[in-house]
């Protein structure tokens, strides 16, 4: 995940925060080709919060992490309406 146009690399952070914006803990930086799922294994945060219900976006999918937004159902009606 290199930029040609700023000539620097990405990274991935996990950060850990409450609902109503606290911050919790903030995660060493991981390569930016790094999927959510590795960075977050690798940053040690399930181990950290065991107990609390955490959420993330879909790129958490299988870990126990609530997804938000919610994932659509996919519909058997693929008419316009069942979209």
């Amino acid at each position: 995940m290199f930029s040609g146009k700023h000539g620097d690399t990405g990274f991935n952070l996990q950060i850990a925060a409450t609902l109503d914006g606290g911050l919790l803990a903030v995660s060493a930086p991981v390569p930016g080709s790094w999927h959510d799922i590795r960075a977050w294994r690798e940053s040690g945060f399930p181990g950290l919060f065991p107990d609390c219900e955490t959420m993330g976006d879909l790129g958490y999918i299988g870990t126990g992490v609530h997804q938000y937004p919610a994932r659509r159902r996919r519909t058997s009606d693929r008419t316009p309406e069942g979209l």
